[in-house]
């Protein structure tokens, strides 16, 4: 029985090892994309403070609210493109998106436009 166990586990862990890979889309976490978000606003100094002060937009809240909403509705690769324009690493966005069909630029626009709407240029 030990024997048939030791013969057994790289068989075992081999097989969760392929159910778990494709459930992880390589995303970073939801902690990463607000922090990256937040620091996108600092970044523009006391010009980005004093806009959202006048527009009375909370970036704690949509930083939070735009990551859920970016996990749920952009691809793998949009998902990437806006981490990295937040980061300012701009040149590796472009990049990817260049990549890209028309028909997924356009689907990636327009799900920017409905997430900022809902998390920042919504009613508040």
């Amino acid at each position: 029985m030990i024997t048939l166990g030791k013969t057994m586990l790289p068989h075992v862990t081999v097989v969760i090892l392929a159910v778990l890979l494709p459930a992880s889309d390589g995303r970073a976490g939801d902690a990463e994309f607000v922090a990256a978000c937040l620091e996108e606003g600092e970044r523009g100094g006391d010009a980005n403070k004093l806009l959202d002060k006048e527009l009375g937009i909370n970036r704690a809240a949509s930083c939070n609210c735009t990551a859920k909403e970016a996990r749920s509705t952009l691809t793998g690769d949009s998902y990437r493109v806006m981490m990295l324009e937040m980061q300012g690493k701009g040149h590796e966005a472009t990049e990817i998106s260049s990549k890209m069909n028309e028909t997924e630029q356009i689907s990636f626009f327009n799900a920017m436009e409905a997430i900022y709407k809902k998390c920042v240029g919504g009613p508040r």
